[in-house]
């Protein structure tokens, strides 16, 4: 697998089935990115842009493989699950 490039993406969390039961999708993001810090499954940042709250993820081992990138989604989708 080719590695990623090195750098800062921006992304946001969503249900695959975001039928309105959390419409806030900002906290739903806030409390997802911290289960996440707190369980110490992966270390992301957020940012804030316009009011609306993103996850951040800097990638800047040259060796980060597409494994590595799905296993911080899995991560994600872990800690955001019981808040659904």
């Amino acid at each position: 697998m080719r590695a990623a490039e090195p750098g800062i993406v921006c992304f946001r969390f969503r249900p695959r089935k975001h039928d309105g039961r959390h419409p806030d999708l900002n906290s739903l993001n806030q409390a997802a990115l911290e289960r996440l810090q707190l369980g110490g499954g992966a270390l992301l940042s957020s940012t804030s842009l316009d009011g609306v709250f993103w996850l951040r993820a800097c990638v800047l081992n040259p060796r980060t493989a597409d494994e590595d990138l799905r296993a911080l989604l899995d991560a994600i989708r872990r800690a955001a699950g019981p808040l659904q």
